[in-house]
């Protein structure tokens, strides 16, 4: 798998849960994303993690969101984190990555790996993906 478009890296974008019941709980999913955005930089792609963009501003969600929409329309590859269909924003960005036809690639705990693997189901079957 490449990792560029000719001269110019890929662009890849990170979705997984940000909200959570408490602040510690939404800097841990922060936490989690910025883990990923990590492995992927050092994978050589240009990662975008909306989880590390705008966490410490204040401003409008829903203008967030929508601009977190935008840069995922310009990007290449989308990352589905583990715990990404918890979260209704990462549904919404995982159809909008199916509608561009980006590159979606899902990560598993290993406890989502074992169960896949033991149960022999189609992952995206298991996720409730209709594709």
């Amino acid at each position: 798998m490449s990792v560029s478009r000719g001269d110019a890296m890929k662009m890849l974008y990170i979705a997984g849960k940000y909200r959570a019941n408490s602040r510690e709980g939404v800097e841990q999913n922060i936490r989690v994303a910025a883990k990923y955005a990590e492995k992927y930089w050092k994978l050589g792609y240009a990662v975008i993690c909306p989880h590390t963009n705008t966490w410490t501003m204040e401003g409008e969600e829903k203008t967030f969101l929508r601009g977190d929409i935008e840069f995922l329309m310009k990007c290449d590859v989308i990352v589905m984190l583990p715990d990404w269909v918890e979260s209704a924003g990462s549904r919404a960005e995982h159809e909008v990555a199916i509608r561009c036809h980006l590159q979606i690639i899902y990560e598993y705990t290993a406890e989502q790996a074992d169960f896949i693997v033991e149960s022999g189901i189609n992952p995206l079957y298991h996720h409730g993906v209709k594709l």
